[in-house]
């Protein structure tokens, strides 16, 4: 009993460490250096924690540092496409191995990452070849020091390399190296991390009292024979022109670009041992394969896809498709490869092909691929084979006729969203859904009521154009000096308040306007703002906005624009405390605290007094703390509530379009009506239908007002007029979306559930319902709702499985 109980505590541990390893990317800026130079190891999470920089351990042969507290990158293989990026410098005092151990990395949000071992190689000074340009009569030194892993590959096995470049600081830019080889492939060489960090990473290095800067390109080499290959090159460099006169360099900077030669590299290539299998070609490394496919059954004469998934390390993405093992019952047709687009110079990573085949005799099961390699580490080649696919044979309408007849198109092959499976009829809905099919589904007929008010709007519009023009730039500059009072933070000394509001009342208010107020507060400033330092008393929050208040009062007096001075004073009065709960909350989701995060921003979101945007906001922060714990129906619901509040918020539908992608929620059918219907937003349509309107009665009201190129307005009028009847005739026929439906309408299953036949726990299951599924309320009944997905399965689903949005 004990040993089985050591055994599951083992294979418990094995599992944890490899799933904490696939979480933990290690990579250096340059695994090979000279004593001196500054590389560094950068350490990415890809969960997106953010880990702390605990002390690192003394390394024999070389100094570590952490650099800077980490910064999120891009990484397309995490949940949500982002990655936290830390770097560890590394500076190498003696020649020969640096081993730094596995790092333990605590994170905010209380998980614990190891690193796996690292090495470092640290070549010798004499490694480098140095070489010489002429920069405008000046002789620039310049060094290049290759390093390969593998100074004896087998063929066709990848060797992965370096080109570093030792330049001075004249040598500002690279372009990419071009290698001319001897029987190697090699792919494109590239600066190290290119696709991670900004620009061209580089090192550093201090040698003979110079400072190098070092530039890293990578690539991959292939021996193509065995015996001695060999690359070599150059490489073009956009270099600075070094300046006689140093008084003259710091303004003016000539640049050239330059060739730079890259000295040969050589390696000794091995011949694969004897004794290949028939089915080897080309793979060289250790791999595994799987194979599916979509089709359901097999038919004669009916063509169908397999996708085969090649993994390993090696040669992946050079690698011939897997063979099948017995191809008698089929005709095979020429594999695709998918691209995936991943760096083709890594030797570790996964490719796809599809293989398309149709049978020619009746079979059962689609029979094993294979795929031969030679593993370098074992020195044995090996075969993988995936397992068969059983299918049942179904004979088709083809079958017996006479040779050539055309074939049936296949079937489109099963997708992963569920169907509605009826095994019973559907309990008795709610009267009330009776009155609402009988209800219009639209309402867009009366938009045109609104065409009266557009006119009214642009006559108030133009009427206060007129009254901007006619203010002068003295009533301009003193609104912009009052916001700037208003704006005032609260953690302005009195002081500085006092002196602003007397400045401001000196500046813009004539001493004929000033009233008792004013002079009050002209007295107090006397009194209080010019009081040696550390004497002065606090001025109370509630007093500052009386003597704002006062102020907006005399200033409303003057040709000013009232209403910019009322919005200003309430802008300033509700900005602080709307930055505090959000700074809290942006500071509890970088830190891991994902439940605090939610209770921080849950208070803004359902703060009335702020604005639209600053509670979608909000609700997105609610939304991405809820996926950060795993639960993405309440992220998806918060980013449907973000969305209601800002349509335009691209980040929140981003988000939104990943969460039901990911979770496979039902949508709306993307029928080619729907998707002409769909193009323009629903939000958008009624924007489009106003603006129209008005640019056609303008063009009309202009035609009443001039003869002038009548034709023109007459062709415009017309245009803008189908435009909104267009946009109306839109709104009209606009599909059941999520985004058209009235809010109380639309529920979001925040957790996977059955949509069932009637009330009732028992009843038969229609459809199951992902998280993130938006539905259709239709009506309420006790502990349930009764509602249909965006593509009319009606269902029963408990109350505690969605939320109205």
């Amino acid at each position: 009993m004990m040993k089985k109980l050591l055994a599951i505590l083992s294979l418990f541990f094995c599992m944890t460490v490899t799933l904490m390893a696939q979480q933990v990317v290690t990579t250096w800026l340059s695994d090979a250096v000279v004593p001196g130079e500054q590389t560094r190891l950068f350490i990415i999470l890809t969960d997106g924690s953010i880990a702390r920089q605990d002390p690192l351990p003394r390394v024999k042969g070389a100094s570590l540092r952490w650099v800077s507290q980490g910064n999120y990158i891009r990484w397309p293989g995490s949940p949500n496409q982002s990655a936290f990026l830390m770097a560890i410098e590394v500076t190498p005092d003696e020649v020969g191995t640096v081993e730094i151990p596995s790092l333990t990395l605590q994170a905010n949000n209380g998980r614990s990452y190891t690193t796996l071992p690292q090495t470092l190689t640290v070549y010798p000074y004499s490694a480098i070849k140095w070489n010489t340009l002429n920069l405008n009569g000046t002789t620039v030194p310049y060094g290049m020091l290759w390093h390969v892993d593998n100074q004896k590959p087998y063929v066709h096995q990848p060797d992965r390399c370096e080109l570093k470049i030792y330049a001075p600081e004249y040598i500002l830019e690279y372009t990419a190296p071009t290698i001319t080889t001897s029987n190697l492939a090699t792919w494109r060489f590239e600066p190290t991390l290119v696709e991670l960090l900004r620009g061209q990473p580089r090192g550093s290095v201090l040698y003979k009292g110079v400072n190098w800067n070092v530039m890293t390109f990578q690539s991959t080499l292939f021996p193509l024979r065995a015996g001695e290959v060999t690359a070599a090159g150059t490489v073009t460099a956009r270099a600075a022109l070094p300046e006689a006169d140093p008084l003259i360099a710091n303004f003016i900077r000539s640049e050239v670009l330059v060739e730079m030669s890259i000295p040969e590299v050589k390696i000794t290539a091995q011949e694969l041992p004897e004794g290949a299998p028939a089915s080897f070609t080309n793979a060289v490394g250790d791999f595994r394969i799987s194979a599916s496919t979509d089709a359901r059954d097999l038919s004669a004469n009916e063509p169908i896809t397999v996708k085969i998934k090649v993994t390993g390390t090696g040669n992946i993405h050079s690698i011939a498709c897997p063979a099948l093992t017995d191809a008698s019952n089929w005709k095979l047709y020429p594999p695709n490869k998918l691209d995936p687009g991943q760096n083709t110079r890594s030797i570790q990573g996964t490719v796809e092909f599809q293989q398309m085949m149709r049978p020619i005799a009746q079979t059962d099961a689609i029979p094993p691929f294979e795929l031969t390699f030679f593993d370098p580490s074992t020195q044995q080649y090996k075969t993988v084979t995936t397992s068969p696919i059983p299918l049942e044979w179904k004979a088709s309408a083809i079958t017996g006729t006479a040779a050539g007849g055309a074939a049936p198109a296949t079937p489109p092959p099963a997708g992963t969203i569920p169907v509605a499976e009826m095994t019973d009829i559907y309990g008795i809905m709610p009267a009330a859904v009776m009155n609402a099919l009988t209800a219009p589904a639209h309402w867009g007929w009366y938009f045109l009521a609104y065409i009266p008010a557009v006119v009214l709007l642009g006559m108030a519009l133009i009427r206060y154009i007129r009254r901007v023009q006619k203010e002068s730039f003295t009533a301009r500059e003193r609104m912009r000096s009052f916001r700037r009072l208003a704006s005032t933070p609260r953690q302005a000394s009195p002081t500085e308040f006092l002196r602003a509001a007397g400045n401001f009342i000196e500046s813009y208010i004539p001493p004929s306007k000033q009233n008792e107020e004013m002079k009050t507060i002209l007295q107090l400033r006397d009194d209080r703002a010019f009081k040696p330092s550390g004497s002065s008393d606090e001025l109370p929050h509630a007093e500052r906005q009386h003597m704002l208040q006062a102020i907006k009062k005399a200033i409303a007096k003057l040709p000013v624009l009232i209403m910019a001075a009322v919005l200003a004073l309430s802008v300033a009065g509700a900005a602080g405390n709307a930055a505090e709960t959000d700074n809290l909350g942006v500071q509890a989701y970088e830190q891991g605290e994902y439940a605090k995060a939610i209770d921080y921003f849950s208070r803004e979101s359902n703060d009335t007094d702020l604005s639209k945007s600053e509670r979608a906001y909000a609700s997105f922060g609610i939304g991405n703390s809820y996926y950060r714990m795993n639960k993405p129906g309440l992220a998806a619901l918060n980013y449907r509530r973000a969305l209601e509040l800002s349509p335009y918020f691209t980040e929140a539908r981003y988000n939104l379009q990943f969460i039901e992608r990911k979770e496979g929620a039902i949508l709306p059918a993307n029928t080619t009506e729907n998707q002409w219907l769909t193009y323009i937003s629903h939000d958008a349509l009624g924007p489009i239908s106003i603006l129209s309107g008005a640019v056609m009665l303008t063009f009309l009201a202009l035609l009443t007002v001039t003869r002038r190129h009548g034709a023109l307005l007459t062709i415009l009028a017309t245009l803008s007029g189908l435009v909104t009847v267009a946009a109306i005739m839109n709104y009209i026929m606009y599909p059941e979306t999520p985004e058209s439906i009235p809010a109380d309408r639309l529920l979001v299953v925040t957790q996977k559930t059955p949509g069932r036949h009637a009330a009732d726990m028992n009843s038969p299951a229609v459809i199951t319902l992902p998280e993130s599924t938006p539905l259709i309320l239709r009506a309420e009944r006790g502990s349930w709702y009764y509602a249909s997905t965006f593509q009319n399965t009606p269902v029963w689903i408990p109350r505690t499985d969605a939320q109205p949005l």
